[in-house]
């Protein structure tokens, strides 16, 4: 009985000792922080201690971050979760801690937080809850995720973060204006970490891998974010492609020029429809297009609206044409001889020092043999040492020159046609005189090379 009656007052002590618990719990709640700190402070003091007070358990713990959301005192709620011993538990009120701050619109409060040693917790929970969201919805959960790691200098996820709301977007304002906070954010990285990565879409066959992006990449998605923009009426998903025919379609030449440059497409196509718009552009004709292709220091006006297309055919033709290519020479001379057009004089020009043997063989094949004609002489008279700047050729003729290689065929074949039709034959007379000289300098090299022996 005597052992029985201890037992009893044992279990009643502890029964009291846990009311006297939570009613201090209470209490230190509705005492404001400075006294539910110091109360959790002190249990956990009781706890190392091994002292017979009863120690605050978890779901009081729970109970005051819960009450501190209520009462919006979100800076106590946080000192809670950061205060919290058990790791999933914290993780546990975190995600309620995010959860209501969103709910109540306090996205400024939010990111106003370091969320020190949480930071991979946080990201993950916004980008969760973005991805798992119908766009319209996660867009917020995108814009707080930016602009934390914004506010706390981390730019190269700030970038990932808009980049995949630019993807995510189906609205082309908007993804423009996406990949430009991307763009600014990557800048601010260092050359060699100026990445992100791109996960594949969930259609994707092989949906694990990732790609990665390199700040130039991004740059391409901003200029065809832009482009789609100011096109109008084109789909946010349009191909690099569409977008390039839409803006050809639309006049907007200079931009369609900038997209093929820097997405690696052929720029034929926009050059050719620049040439037929300035082959037929007259004073009558709607001429504001030539606005959108304005270059900075040309200025269109209805008086010199002919003038300034031709200017900007040539501007973009010396701006990009790769090296020693003639692809997009070909193709203005192309379209503009098919159009039963003389090439400007600055075009054959430029033509004659990159591939005088092309342009020759295009005015044969549209049938202009008094071009033909006149081209084949310089040539011919460039290779005897006659104005030879103008084909690029470095040596003429000579004894001790290299070989110089020009289209003999073709300009046989120019000569045939032009006995066929009746015409002038100072191309015949100049062609003898070239291979006259051709094997004069050719046995005097055999004597050169026959007397060092």
């Amino acid at each position: 009985m005597i052992g029985g009656g201890c037992k009893s007052r044992s279990a009643c002590t502890l029964a009291t000792v846990k009311c006297q618990s939570r009613n201090e719990a209470v209490r230190a709640v509705r005492g404001g922080p400075s006294v539910w700190r110091g109360w959790l402070v002190g249990g956990a003091h009781a706890r190392r201690e091994g002292d017979a007070m009863v120690a605050p358990p978890e779901t009081l713990q729970c109970i005051l971050f819960l009450h501190q959301l209520e009462l919006k005192k979100y800076s106590e709620a946080y000192a809670i979760v950061k205060s919290c011993s058990s790791w999933q538990r914290k993780i546990d009120l975190l995600h309620k801690f995010l959860s209501t701050l969103i709910a109540d619109g306090k996205h400024e409060e939010l990111v106003a937080f370091s969320f020190t040693g949480l930071v991979d917790q946080l990201d993950s929970f916004l980008s969760t809850r973005a991805r798992s969201l119908p766009f319209v919805q996660a867009v917020n959960s995108y814009n707080i995720l930016y602009s934390y790691h914004i506010k706390h200098l981390n730019y190269k996820k700030a970038a990932s973060v808009m980049f995949e709301k630019g993807m995510r977007s189906d609205n082309c304002e908007m993804q423009w204006r996406c990949f430009g906070a991307c763009l600014n954010a990557l800048s601010l990285v260092e050359a060699e970490q100026a990445w992100i990565l791109q996960p594949r879409p969930i259609s994707s066959p092989d949906e694990d891998s990732i790609e990665v992006l390199d700040i130039n990449e991004v740059r391409k998605e901003f200029e065809l974010s832009g482009a789609r923009y100011n096109l109008g009426n084109c789909p946010p998903d349009a191909s690099k492609e569409e977008v390039v025919a839409l803006c050809i379609a639309q006049r907007q030449y200079r931009v369609a020029m900038r997209l093929t440059n820097m997405c690696g497409l052929p720029g034929t196509h926009v050059i050719e429809s620049l040439s037929a718009a300035c082959a037929t552009l007259n004073d009558n004709d709607d001429w504001q297009w030539l606005r959108n292709n304005e270059i900075d220091d040309l200025i269109v006006t209805k008086d010199n609206a002919r003038d300034m297309a031709w200017m900007v055919l040539r501007r973009f033709i010396e701006k990009y044409e790769k090296g020693k290519s003639t692809e997009l020479h070909r193709a203005t001379a192309h379209k503009l001889l098919g159009l039963e057009m003389y090439l400007p004089a600055w075009l054959t020009a430029s033509y004659c020092k990159r591939n005088a043997t092309e342009l020759l063989k295009l005015y044969l094949h549209h049938g202009y043999l008094e071009e033909c004609s006149d081209l084949a002489i310089d040539y011919l008279l460039a290779g005897m040492g006659i104005g030879k700047e103008a084909f690029s050729i470095d040596l003429p003729l000579l004894p001790n020159s290299p070989p110089l290689w020009i289209p003999l065929n073709t300009i046989d074949r120019v000569i045939k046609e032009l006995e066929y039709y009746k015409l002038d034959g100072k191309l015949k007379k100049v062609f003898g005189d070239y291979v006259a000289m051709a094997m004069r300098m050719s046995n005097d090299k055999r004597t050169l090379v026959a007397a060092r022996i």
